[in-house]
């Protein structure tokens, strides 16, 4: 389940590319623990099929570490 961003340390995210901006993470939801997230994570994955998605750790906005 997501929870407020105030609670979070760990979202689903989706990579977007702007071409003539800079690659970014874009949240798609927040989560408190990794599992949660990767348990909705191909639920996301599913909703953008052409896009990367993954777990970010919102605090370094890097790819997290299961």
């Amino acid at each position: 389940m997501a929870t407020t961003t105030e609670q979070s340390r760990y979202a689903v995210a989706r990579w977007d590319t702007e071409p003539n901006g800079p690659d970014i993470w874009t949240r798609l939801s927040w989560f408190a623990t990794y599992e949660a997230a990767d348990a909705a994570l191909d639920r996301w994955a599913d909703r953008y099929p052409n896009a990367w998605v993954d777990i970010i750790d919102i605090n370094t906005d890097e790819l997290a570490a299961g």
